[in-house]
């Protein structure tokens, strides 16, 4: 066994030796100008909790800044916007990237980044999720070979050795370095060190049942045009990031969602296993979660929030398809 990490207090338990290795001291965000071109691709790692991924530079809104900031304050960012706001995210925010999500850099302009996200999956791009985000919400970093830990609550708390506090949302992975007390130790990509409780790193089993249980988790939240994290999910955005924190990763779009998997009539549908909604010669454009005989558990719409819904209800009666898709490894 390696002694603690670096920074942090002499009882930690460390993990393994490679997992200090290389990430010693702190590394800090890029500005303009640090990427390469497209014909130089590379990739990068999400330097802050949450960064949005817009379809371009131009997209931004006044309203934005906040999400724009070095570092977003998601929080106020959704405080302040009307339900016009949000509305208005269609067609500008693309999707959203985690804390220590890797991205493939494939150019910059004027402080941004245009990016691929291969942990999301599309047709849109081979590669990934394609848009753009803050270049200096990304950090060249060492990849890092400790084990890594998910966080499995909406939200939680992290003490930063040193610095100020920060919030990791569901979904977020990172290496972890050491254990104690019921805390655990976490490296984020910038080389800090970030004290967490070790339940919020409970692992989301891979079965039916359990995603539709760790969704459950998002009951209430509003629904996020875009939005893939603790802060807001869309429908679709629920759905991948259930499976994520399971290990599961599928598609980001629910088209795509419904195009992958293995295919289920949706009269056999089981809890966890995926049902889609479309209008008639559309592709589905709305993704829910069996909850059980006649009912669904979604993240519906501008202005509603995430829970249980009836089938029976319309437009879902009306819209709903015949083949839903199961994911899930087991029952």
């Amino acid at each position: 066994m390696a002694g603690a990490p670096p920074g942090a207090p002499a009882t930690w338990v460390a993990v393994t030796d490679a997992s200090a290795a290389g990430t010693s001291g702190p590394r800090a965000a890029l500005g303009a100008g640090s990427f390469p071109s497209a014909s130089n691709a590379t990739t990068a790692l999400v330097a802050v909790p949450v960064a949005n991924v817009w379809s371009e530079p131009g997209a931004v809104r006044r309203v934005d800044s906040p999400a724009l900031a070095p570092r977003p304050d998601l929080a106020i960012w959704l405080a302040a916007m009307t339900h016009d706001d949000r509305l208005g995210l269609q067609g500008r925010l693309e999707t959203q990237a985690l804390l220590g999500e890797p991205v493939v850099v494939v150019g910059e302009r004027a402080g941004w980044a245009e990016v691929r996200l291969p942990k999301q999956p599309s047709r849109k791009d081979a590669v990934g999720y394609p848009g753009w985000v803050r270049s200096e919400h990304l950090v060249l970093a060492p990849w890092l070979v400790a084990p890594k830990e998910t966080v499995s609550r909406l939200g939680v708390l992290a003490r930063v050795l040193p610095g100020a506090p920060l919030v990791l949302t569901y979904g977020v992975r990172l290496p972890l370095e050491g254990r104690r007390d019921g805390t655990a130790l976490l490296r984020s990509p910038k080389g800090e060190l970030l004290e967490v409780p070790e339940a919020a790193l409970a692992p989301v089993v891979a079965s039916g049942a359990a995603l539709l249980g760790s969704a459950r988790a998002f009951s209430g939240l509003p629904y996020l045009w875009g939005g893939l994290s603790g802060y807001g999910v869309d429908c679709s955005g629920l759905a991948h990031l259930v499976h994520r924190c399971a290990g599961i990763v599928i598609p980001r779009d629910a088209h795509d969602q419904a195009a992958a998997g293995t295919p289920v009539a949706a009269k056999e549908a089981v809890a966890g296993d995926l049902l889609f909604f479309s209008r008639p010669r559309d592709e589905p454009h709305h993704v829910a979660f069996s909850a059980g005989p006649g009912k669904m558990f979604h993240s519906p719409r501008t202005g509603r929030a995430v829970g249980e819904a009836s089938l029976a209800a319309e437009p879902y009666r009306s819209e709903l398809g015949a083949t839903a898709r199961r994911y899930a490894m087991s029952r």
